[in-house]
């Protein structure tokens, strides 16, 4: 394996805009929104993290719609067409979709860039019955992926090593972010091209010429002994519970579905070479995957049944039970069919996943209603056992369906609460919204004894305007002080001694015959108080609020604070007060 040449990198740049023009722009696009994001603000942030997932499915999208030209033939305008029609449809799957805010939007984006990922492996042969030829040409990109990925690795490091050598050598003072820049440019753009420049024309595309010996040898000694390891323990586990008859822990689930991904890839990557004589062992392996996989479905199954009735669906749960779905009628297919086409592994896995995205039967759509059902439940007789589960679905609702989803528990017009104060909170972070939305939530259903019981302590972070910048004018010292590092000591200022001393959020200034005390808790305790109605968490308040003076005969001292943190259950006399500022001294 050697490294292309610069001028074969040129070459194969060409290529790629000469065969994936929409591709690389959107590449082109993508990297160009990556290296503005280091610099980018919060609600910058997110606008460019959401734009770079438009970039990731309008790829993925429009790159099978390039592949459908071989399996209908279709002209070169009319394929740009559809292609600018996937790029559409991502572009309304982005508007539609709030994955900075709702976790359940999250999966949701996560099975749109699967299903369309799947899509690329099997576009190109929709109406081509050459197994081998389909086999052929995923295990190409499947080796231009990994080739890819160890080239851009490789590069990313060996820039780092340059960076960090000139740093250090000329005193050059790079920046950390030109470390992050460097590797969106290289992950997002060299390795993207370098992928798209090895992926073979469909058109006049011929079977790879013999068998990667290193793909056996990889799945032969490392892919099947890892799958047997899951089985071994699976099914040590599933005598366990049989002995001891009791229903099987959720995890087990996870284990199943590893067992079923590296098996059924296992499968895959030798699929070619199942009917050469020495492989035999290849047809009774596979047979044995397929049978053994019987019980453990059964387990699986069983599992999920065993978390639905304790907790009911959620997201997570709900591609549990698609995938128990999809492998149960994986398994019967290969067990019992003759014709054994595992075109149908990713064409099935693809569509049973899109379907499942949205819809009544989406897996938000019924996530929702068994929470909404299950909370009904819980409220209509609340008692010790059921406190804390009644908390936890509602904070489950929140953070995936927001307050309107408990529309069903009021007659209060949920929407127009909510709209309200996404647009008062527009621009705060994600989880300071969701926070202030749980609160109106348990204020609305009456239920605020068990937010205080339950709920995760609210706080907010008070900072000084422009808390960097700190006016010394008349002050002959400047001395930091911070929580993190509140040791007593000892100053000098002229020829007096200052001594120190913190105890229980007090900051003690001790000279030879007076002392100076600040008491922090009182300090923020009243800030706090006057900003109690602010909804947001970080609020900036004037250097006035956060400073406060006092003196004797010989020095005056100014306390100005430029951060503290305010939580209201906050126990004064025992808990350590969060912050940081600086003491300002002059000699009378």
């Amino acid at each position: 394996m050697r490294f292309p040449s610069f001028s074969a990198l040129i070459n194969q740049t060409k290529t790629v805009i000469a065969r994936f023009p929409i591709q690389f722009i959107i590449t082109l696009a993508a990297v160009y929104i990556a290296l503005l994001l280091p610099d980018a603000s919060p609600v910058n942030e997110n606008l460019l993290i959401r734009l770079l997932c438009f970039c990731l499915l309008a790829f993925a999208s429009s790159l099978a719609v390039t592949f459908f030209d071989s399996s209908f033939k279709i002209k070169t305008t009319t394929n740009i067409l559809f292609q600018l029609a996937a790029i559409v449809i991502s572009a309304g799957i982005m508007f539609w979709l709030k994955p900075d805010l709702w976790e359940k939007d999250i999966y949701i984006l996560l099975i749109f860039i699967f299903s369309f990922h799947l899509a690329v492996s099997f576009a190109g042969f929709l109406k081509n019955d050459s197994i081998q030829s389909f086999w052929d040409f995923n295990i190409i990109l499947f080796l231009r992926f990994l080739i890819a990925a160890l080239y851009s690795a490789v590069i990313i490091l060996g820039l780092f090593a340059a960076l960090a050598a000139i740093d250090n050598l000329f005193d050059a003072n790079i920046h950390s972010k030109t470390y992050l820049r460097t590797f969106y440019v290289i992950a997002f753009g060299f390795n993207t091209v370098f992928f798209l420049a090895g992926v073979p024309e469909l058109n006049n595309f011929k079977s790879v010429a013999g068998y990667p010996k290193g793909l056996k040898i990889f799945t032969q000694y490392v892919l099947i002994p890892l799958m047997s390891i899951y089985l071994v323990i699976l099914f040590l586990y599933e005598m366990k519970i049989i002995v001891q008859w009791e229903l099987p822990k959720g995890y087990v689930s996870y284990l199943i579905l590893g067992y079923a991904i590296f098996g059924i890839l296992s499968l895959l990557l030798v699929y070619p070479i199942r009917e050469l004589e020495e492989n035999k062992w290849i047809k009774w392996f596979s047979k044995f995957f397929y049978v053994m996989m019987i019980p453990l479905l059964v387990l699986f199954i069983l599992a999920i049944y065993k978390r639905l009735s304790d907790y009911g669906i959620t997201e997570k749960r709900y591609i549990l039970i698609i995938s128990a779905i999809w492998l149960s009628g994986i398994t019967l297919y290969f067990l019992w069919s003759k014709k054994q086409n595992i075109k149908i592994i990713p064409i099935s896995l693809s569509i049973i996943f899109l379907l499942t995205a949205f819809g009544p039967l989406g897996l938000s759509a019924v996530s929702k209603n068994s929470q909404i059902n299950r909370l009904k439940k819980l409220v209509k007789n609340i008692n010790s056992e059921n406190k804390s589960q009644i908390t936890s679905v509602i904070a489950y609702l929140i953070k995936n369906h927001g307050l309107t989803s408990l529309q069903s528990f009021t007659d209060e017009d949920l929407g127009k609460t909510q709209s309200s104060i996404l647009k008062k909170m527009r621009g705060e972070p994600s989880y300071q919204i969701r926070q202030q939305l749980s609160d109106t939530a348990y204020s609305i259903l009456k239920l605020n004894d068990l937010k205080i019981e339950f709920a995760a302590p609210a706080y907010k972070i008070f900072k000084k305007d422009n808390e960097k910048v700190v006016g010394i004018e008349g002050f002959d010292i400047l001395y930091k002080i911070e929580f993190s590092n509140n040791k007593p000591d000892t100053i000098k200022i002229g020829n007096q001694a200052l001594f120190i001393s913190y105890d229980n959020n007090e900051i003690n200034i001790i000279s030879e015959k007076d002392t100076i005390r600040f008491d922090l808790a009182a300090f923020s305790k009243g800030i706090a108080g006057k900003y109690s109605n602010e909804l947001k968490n970080e609020i900036i308040v004037p250097d006035s609020v956060l400073s406060e003076t006092k003196s004797n005969e010989k020095m005056e001292i100014k306390l100005q604070i430029t951060e503290f943190t305010h939580y209201p259950k906050h126990n004064y006399q025992k808990d350590k007060l969060d912050y940081a500022g600086f003491l300002l001294i002059r000699k009378k």
